[in-house]
């Protein structure tokens, strides 16, 4: 298993997987507390890049002794480029290897850390040999965030109610978007059918999404009026 590893989500564990190999390893938070160890990159810091090609690697041999296997991403080299460079001769698509094979196709959207133009300012990552440092780390794969809401059958129940600020609209988007993407949070959170949006049996622009067996009716009971105390 590598040094950079790419955090897939923390509950009462961090799961973390190396994209090079799909080794997985989860930290408890008695092992986390008594061995830290810093965050790189955070979210602020990616990166949407274009898919060129994806070339998907079926035959990957690992050594012996090596941790759990995630069965449920797929190793391949994407070549990509920064969506903002898309159709510029002067740039030339970076190759990456992810575990987002399963995801990827050439003309997707996906974002990542550009790590070969990053300023990243820790004394761990600057004694990693420059072999062993990727260019790119590919993170999730970008939907068309608008539509995606616009479409969303379901909802979430919220304590109070009150108007978010921009940052906290965006968190929560982002949460939920975590919810649809992750099976595994999903088994811990009680999710609601929206009424006011249609379930479509089929979804037709790949985004993931709730299944309608995972939603709960949202009932609403009200007093009536007039009733004996």
């Amino acid at each position: 298993m590598g040094q950079l590893l790419v955090c897939l989500r923390v509950t009462n564990v961090i799961t973390l997987i190396d994209p090079a190999n799909l080794q997985m390893n989860e930290v408890s938070s008695v092992v986390y507390w008594k061995h830290p160890f810093e965050i790189l990159c955070q979210p602020k810091h990616l990166i949407e890049f274009y898919v060129i090609d994806v070339e998907p690697i079926n035959d990957y041999k690992r050594g012996t002794g090596h941790s759990h296997v995630s069965t449920k991403h797929a190793l391949a080299d994407v070549w990509v480029v920064r969506s903002n460079n898309v159709g510029a001769s002067d740039v030339a698509p970076t190759c990456c290897r992810t575990h987002l094979g399963f995801l990827l196709n050439a003309g997707d959207l996906v974002f990542g850390y550009d790590l070969k133009n990053s300023n990243v300012n820790n004394p761990l990552f600057d004694e990693l040999k420059e072999e062993d440092i990727p260019d790119v780390v590919l993170i999730r794969k970008a939907y068309d965030r608008e539509q995606r809401a616009k479409s969303r059958p379901w909802k979430l129940r919220r304590l109070i109610d009150q108007e978010d600020t921009a940052s906290l609209a965006n968190a929560f988007m982002g949460f939920m978007e975590d919810i649809e993407e992750d099976p595994s949070i999903r088994d811990k959170i009680n999710i609601y059918r929206d009424p006011t949006k249609p379930v479509k049996v089929e979804e037709t622009d790949g985004h993931p999404t709730v299944s309608l067996s995972e939603m709960l009716e949202d009932l609403h009971i009200k007093e009536e009026e007039g009733m004996e105390t």
